[in-house]
């Protein structure tokens, strides 16, 4: 009976490893935007410093902790214009919030899920899927 029960336990916790190690939210954000024909590019670690510097100096909200990532997705229209989009993951959802309200701003489709906020000028945004 106990190695029934140590076998089934293993079997178990090797198909909840499988399937939890998929994407995260943020990585079906951006696989989303890109089925849409958006272009992607993640910011580096140097890239996402330099936010962070900005947003240091910003009168519209501070940062309580850091950006873990930040990608911007773009597509180009016939005519002439881009169609853009910014997905942030902070590490605190207090932050995301913060952005969140910055985005109200800044774009015209904006969601936010937990730590994770998208927003932008590219209606695909509104179907993103968290």
């Amino acid at each position: 009976m106990k190695k029934f029960l140590c076998i089934t336990l293993a079997l178990v916790m090797s198909l909840l490893c499988l399937f939890s190690c998929g994407s995260t939210p943020f990585d079906r954000a951006v696989s989303h935007l890109k089925s849409c024909g958006l272009e992607s590019m993640e910011y580096n670690q140097e890239q996402i410093n330099n936010i962070t510097s900005n947003i240091a100096t910003s009168q519209y909200f501070t940062l309580e902790g850091k950006i873990l990532r930040v990608n911007h997705c773009v597509k180009s229209q016939n005519n002439g214009s881009l169609k853009w989009a910014y997905l942030y993951e902070f590490e605190l959802e207090s932050d995301a919030s913060s952005m969140f309200r910055y985005a109200e701003v800044m774009g015209e489709y904006h969601v936010q899920n937990g730590c994770i906020v998208a927003y932008g000028s590219a209606p695909e945004i509104e179907g993103i899927s968290f």
